[in-house]
């Protein structure tokens, strides 16, 4: 039997700019091996649901998944 699995996952590391909307923060370079790491997992393969934030940030760090 199956169980359905849960993950909760954080935005990658931001570009954080003081000036700038938090909401609208881009992912630094830090962020974007986060988030090229993150999408290399093999566990994606058995994800039918993604569900997130409508941040850019959150956005960009499952964009190679979606």
């Amino acid at each position: 039997m199956t169980g359905t699995r849960l993950y909760l996952i954080t935005h990658a590391h931001t570009r954080q700019v003081p000036s700038v909307d938090a909401r609208k923060w881009v992912l630094s370079s830090q962020g974007q091996e986060e988030a090229r790491l993150l999408a290399e997992q093999r566990w994606w393969e058995d994800v039918t649901t993604v569900a997130l934030s409508s941040e850019s940030k959150t956005h960009l760090t499952v964009e190679k998944i979606l």
